[in-house]
């Protein structure tokens, strides 16, 4: 069945596309977030789809790979004579043009990792072409909810940002289909490379708050970083410590791989000075009697029970001290060791404080 392949390719898909941009991006002040890891234990990391006429391809100094081009390209000629001998049988031909665009697609993505351009230009549009096929004419064929998550993906790759979007929303906006929560986090990733934030939190609270565990840990840091971006740091704090407590609680995958770079992200958005935007260091809360900075990190450390809390709050010690605000980063160094049993924390703690000394 044409419709289990497609879908085995979609699922190969999902993390690639969504993942592969991920680049810490400069922050404000001359910071530098951390740099995302690439994600891939929910799905393989690079898409491939089992059609029929598509020869695997090998090293063995190119005898394999002239087999393979040769096998889909036979595939290619046949599925479009099909389609020309066959368009009075609806159902037919919107099976073969689903089969024809993911094989395109196929194309298109060997081309990239050959980085021929042109190739992957031509490829990128037949399979354009036959999706959008399918899609116009064929709206109630069961493929149809396939081929328009592909055409969004195609469109993408092909640098056609507003056509992915629409068909990408068009997909997100069903909810009977089973790639709606995918849909909807491209829609995030695409605002979110554009710099459009508020669209983008939209779109990833829309996925962090399903129980997908493939889509939902890095929707989670995805909105996160957003909101990190924005400068909306308490919501940042928010979603990162979602994040961090459920891989604290035994999540695997992608929670479990995004924690340390959550708790990054933490420490970056306690110790920002100026939450409020108003261009200058905040003011501590009446009667504290320290910085704005050391008095979120108390009061975000709480009873000091977790244990991913006391990290980043090191963490943000260890940013302060990167930007010499020593004073505040000696006050949170002793907040953690105060609450610190472990022995080993504590010698580190004390001598983290050692080289800061009494003076600095």
């Amino acid at each position: 069945m044409v419709g289990a392949m497609v879908i085995s390719r979609t699922a190969r898909v999902l993390l690639a596309i969504a993942l592969a941009g991920c680049g810490g991006p400069p922050v404000g002040g001359g910071r530098v977030a951390p740099t995302p890891v690439v994600v891939a234990s929910s799905a393989p990391a690079s898409p491939a789809v089992t059609v029929v006429g598509r020869a695997p391809v090998a090293t063995d100094g190119g005898r394999t790979r002239v087999t393979a081009d040769q096998a889909t390209a036979d595939a290619i000629a046949k599925l479009e004579a099909f389609i020309a001998a066959h368009g009075d049988q609806p159902a037919m031909v919107a099976d073969a043009l689903l089969r024809l665009g993911a094989i395109h697609l196929d194309v298109a993505d060997d081309a990239v990792e050959r980085d021929d351009e042109a190739a992957v230009g031509a490829a990128t549009r037949a399979a354009i072409a036959a999706l959008t096929r399918l899609v116009d004419r064929y709206p109630t064929d069961p493929r149809h909810d396939d081929a328009l998550y592909l055409l969004g993906y195609a469109r993408q790759q092909g640098g056609d940002r507003a056509g992915a979007l629409v068909a990408y929303e068009a997909v997100a906006a069903r909810p009977d289909s089973s790639h709606a929560l995918e849909a909807r986090f491209r829609v995030g990733e695409l605002h979110f490379e554009a710099g459009e934030l508020d669209a983008a939190v939209a779109a990833y609270a829309a996925v962090a708050g399903s129980d997908d565990d493939r889509f939902a840990p890095i929707a989670r840091y995805k909105l996160g970083w957003s909101h990190y971006k924005r400068g909306a740091y308490p919501d940042a704090i928010a979603a990162f410590q979602v994040l961090v407590d459920l891989a604290d609680g035994g999540a695997t995958g992608a929670a479990a791989d995004l924690r340390i770079e959550a708790i990054e992200y933490l420490a970056l958005s306690l110790t920002e000075a100026d939450w409020d935007g108003d261009g200058a260091d905040d003011r501590p809360p009446p009667g504290a009697p320290a910085t704005a900075t050391v008095a979120r990190v108390d009061a975000y450390l709480g009873d000091a029970s977790s244990p991913s809390r006391r990290a980043a709050a090191e963490k943000a010690a260890d940013a302060l001290v990167d930007e010499a605000r020593y004073p505040e980063a000696r006050a949170i160094y002793r907040l953690v060791l105060d609450a610190t049993a472990e022995p080993a924390a504590r010698a580190r703690l004390t001598a983290s404080l050692a080289r800061l000394g009494t003076g600095s």
